[in-house]
C-alpha cells in the first residue's frame, strides 16, 4: 500500500485554509457577539402580554392580581422541567426548550391554582433563575418560588426560603444527583408523591445574592447545589458557560416574540436577553385582559397533597426545625464566594468548549440502586441537544417538549449515534481547533486521501512494508492511491516513530493536565468544604446566640413575675395594715364617745341629785 507521510505539502495546504477560515469565523463571532458590559437596552412592560398571548390566557388570582396562565399544556406540567440547568457567572441559569420559557423563567413568580394549575406572575427584575433549591447526597430539588418572596438586594433570599413562604412539597422537582446534568430534566424528575419522604432527608441550600464582580453592575446570582460536587456525581457533565448579556432585543422584530428571549448555547458561553423592562403607561392594561378570575381559596402553597393533617403538622414542623430560627432579618444571604465562580470561563469565547470539572467515577449510584442509563452525544458539530435514551414505551424528551405545541427541540436532537462518546452537553457545541492533531475529531473536516491518520500510523508500526500478497491493509485506513514514488521504508519507520513518539508526549501532557486538574479540583474542593464548615459554625454560633437569647428572655420574664407577685402581696399587705388602722382608730373614737356618753350621763345624775338637794333644804 502506497501511502503519504503526514507531512505532505496537500495536508499542509489543507491544514493552512481551515486555520484560515477558522480564523475569520472566530473573527466574525467577535465582531457580532454581544458584550457583557453593554448597557442593557428597556422593553416595556405591555411585552409581556404580546409576547405570551399565543401560548396562554391572563387571569385574575385573588391577592396576586393579573397573572399569565399557559394553556397548551398537559395535566402534569409545572415549570422548570422541560429544559436544563446550566452554570453561569450567575450560578444555576435554567435553559428551557419551551418558546415562552425565555420570560416566565427569569422574571416573575408562580402560583399554583388547584384544579387549574400553575399561573405566573410578572415581575421587571431579572434572574436567571427564581427557585428554592434543597438537597441531599442523593437528591437535588428546585421549586419555583411564589409572589411572596419579593426581591430584595440587601437580603436576598437564603436557606428560610420554605419556613418563610410556606412552600409545600408539591412545589418541588425533584431528580436523582447523577441525574441533574440531563439535557431535558423533565423525564427523569421523581414522582411528586415520594416529595414527602425526600423532603425529610434534604435541607434548604438557597443563596439568591447579588454577583458584584459581573460587568458594569450586579447580577442577580442563583447559588444553589455545589457545583464541583454535584458535576463529578453527574452521570453527564455539566458545563460552565460564560454568560452574555444580549443587548439587542428587538421586540418589534419578526417572528414570535417569546423566541427573542431564549437562551443559546455558543461555544463556553450562554448569550440570554435580559432587558431591562420598563413599568407599563396603563397600569390597568393586563387587568382588562384578564379572562378568568380565580378566588383566593383556590391558591395553594403546595400543602394539599399532604392529606394526613398530623404528617403535614410533623413536616413542617421539620422544616421549621432545619431553618434554626433564622429569618431574613437575622441571616441575609450570604455574598458570593470567589471558588463559585473559579468553574466560570473569564472570557467568553464562541468557539471554546465549555469548562468541566472531570471525574472518572461519574454518575455512582447509591446503595441498591442501578446504574443510569448513560446519555449519548450527537456528532460535534451538529449544534442539536444529546438525547438521553429512556425505557421502550415511555416518551422521549423530543417527544415530551413537542407535546401540545409547547415547544420545538431540533430534529437532529434525536439522531444520536449509539455507542457516541460521552460529552459535555451543549446544544451548539462547536470544534474546538486548540484540540491537537492526534485528538481532534471533526464532522466538517474533508478527508485528504494523501495524508496518513495518525492511529493508522501507530497501528502500522512494527509490520513490514506493505505488499499486496502478503498482509491484508489495516481496518480502518485510507484506501490506496496512484502514486508514482513510493515511499522508501526508511521514511516510513521515521514517521511513525515520530508519530509515535507525538502520540506518547501527547498522552503524557494529557496526564499531567489531568493531574493539574485533579489537583486543583481538590483544592477547590477543599475551599468550599471550609467555607461550608465556616457557614455551618456561623449558622450554629447563630442559632446558639438565639436559644441563649430566648432563655435569658424566659428567665427575665420569670423574674418580672417574681417581681410583680412580690410588688402584688406587698401592696395587700400594706391596704391590709391600713383598713386594720382604720378598724382601730373606728373602735377609739367609738369606744370614746361611749366613755363622754357614760360621763355626761354622770354629770347629769350629779346634778339631779344636787337640784334635789336643793330644794329638800329649801323646803326644810
Amino acid at each position: 500500500m502506497n501511502v503519504q507521510p503526514a507531512e505532505s505539502e496537500s495536508a499542509t495546504t489543507a491544514m493552512k485554509i481551515r486555520s484560515v477560515l477558522a480564523l475569520f469565523f472566530t473573527v466574525m463571532l467577535a465582531v457580532v457577539a454581544p458584550s457583557a458590559a453593554h448597557a442593557r437596552a428597556e422593553v416595556s412592560f405591555d411585552y409581556f402580554y404580546d409576547a405570551l398571548a399565543p401560548y396562554g390566557e391572563w387571569v385574575e388570582v385573588a391577592d396576586h392580581g393579573t397573572c399569565w396562565h399557559p394553556t397548551d399544556v398537559d395535566e402534569g406540567w409545572a415549570p422548570y422541567a422541560d429544559g436544563y440547568w446550566s452554570y453561569t457567572d450567575a450560578g444555576w441559569t435554567w435553559v428551557s426548550y419551551e418558546e415562552f420559557g425565555g420570560i416566565v423563567y427569569h422574571y416573575g413568580r408562580w402560583v399554583l391554582v388547584e384544579d387549574e394549575g400553575w399561573c405566573w406572575q410578572p415581575d421587571s427584575e431579572w434572574g436567571p433563575a427564581w427557585v428554592s433549591w434543597r438537597s441531599s447526597d442523593d437528591y437535588v430539588g428546585w421549586a419555583p418560588l411564589p409572589p411572596q418572596a419579593r426581591w430584595r438586594r440587601e437580603i436576598g433570599i437564603s436557606t428560610w426560603a420554605d419556613h418563610e413562604y410556606g412552600i409545600g412539597p408539591a412545589f418541588y422537582s425533584f431528580c436523582r444527583v447523577r441525574d441533574f446534568g440531563a439535557p431535558v430534566l423533565r423525564p427523569v424528575i421523581i414522582g411528586r408523591g415520594e416529595n414527602v419522604t425526600i423532603i425529610r432527608e434534604t435541607v434548604n441550600i438557597t443563596n439568591i445574592t447579588y454577583n458584584n464582580s459581573y460587568g458594569e453592575a450586579p447580577l442577580v446570582f442563583n447559588g444553589g447545589p455545589n457545583y464541583v460536587f454535584i458535576n463529578q456525581r453527574s452521570a453527564r457533565p455539566i458545563p460552565a458557560l460564560k454568560l452574555v448579556l444580549n443587548p439587542n432585543i428587538q421586540p418589534g422584530g419578526q417572528g414570535r416574540r417569546g423566541n427573542a428571549l431564549r437562551a443559546q448555547a455558543i461555544g463556553n458561553q450562554l448569550v440570554v436577553a435580559a432587558p431591562l423592562i420598563t413599568q407599563p403607561a396603563d397600569p390597568a392594561f393586563l387587568k382588562s385582559k384578564a379572562k378568568k378570575s380565580f378566588a383566593a381559596e383556590k391558591v395553594t402553597t403546595g400543602w394539599t397533597g399532604v392529606k394526613d393533617p398530623r404528617v403535614r403538622d410533623e413536616l413542617k414542623q421539620e422544616i421549621g426545625r432545619q431553618t434554626k430560627g433564622l429569618n431574613p432579618q437575622t441571616a441575609p444571604a450570604r455574598p458570593v464566594a470567589a471558588a463559585e465562580l473559579k468553574a466560570v470561563p473569564e472570557k467568553a469565547n464562541p468557539q471554546a468548549a465549555p469548562l468541566t470539572t472531570g471525574n472518572e467515577q461519574r454518575g455512582k449510584p447509591g446503595k441498591g440502586e442501578k446504574p443510569a442509563p448513560v446519555a449519548v452525544a450527537p456528532p460535534i458539530g451538529t449544534g442539536t441537544p444529546p438525547v438521553q435514551p429512556v425505557p421502550a414505551g415511555a416518551a422521549t424528551p423530543e417527544k415530551i417538549v413537542r407535546e401540545k405545541g409547547r415547544g420545538k427541540m431540533p430534529p437532529e436532537a434525536a439522531t444520536a449515534a449509539p455507542g457516541a462518546p460521552l460529552k459535555p452537553f451543549n446544544p451548539t457545541a462547536t470544534i474546538d481547533h486548540k484540540t491537537k492533531p492526534e485528538t481532534a475529531t471533526t464532522s466538517q473536516a474533508t478527508p485528504n486521501p494523501n495524508t496518513v491518520p495518525p492511529a493508522v500510523v501507530t497501528r502500522e508500526k512494527g509490520r513490514k512494508p506493505h505488499d499486496p500478497n502478503s498482509a491484508p491493509p489495516v481496518v480502518g485506513a485510507v484506501p490506496p492511491v496512484s502514486n508514482p514514488v513510493a515511499t522508501p521504508p526508511e521514511k516510513m519507520r521515521e514517521s511513525r516513530d515520530e508519530a509515535d513518539r507525538a502520540a506518547r508526549a501527547a498522552q503524557a501532557e494529557q496526564e499531567r493536565l489531568a493531574k493539574q486538574r485533579a489537583a486543583a479540583q481538590q483544592q477547590q474542593q477543599q475551599q468550599m468544604e471550609s467555607q461550608q464548615n465556616a457557614l455551618r459554625q456561623r449558622q450554629q454560633e447563630q442559632a446558639a446566640a438565639a436559644e441563649r437569647q430566648k432563655i435569658q428572655g424566659e428567665k427575665d420574664r420569670a423574674a418580672r413575675k417574681q417581681a410583680d407577685a412580690a410588688a402584688a402581696a406587698q401592696q395587700q399587705q400594706m391596704e391590709a395594715q391600713q383598713q386594720q388602722k382604720q378598724r382601730a382608730a373606728q373602735e377609739g373614737a367609738r369606744r370614746q364617745a361611749e366613755q363622754q356618753q357614760m360621763e355626761a350621763q354622770q354629770q347629769q345624775k350629779q346634778r339631779a341629785a344636787q337640784e334635789g338637794a336643793r330644794r329638800q333644804a329649801e323646803q326644810q
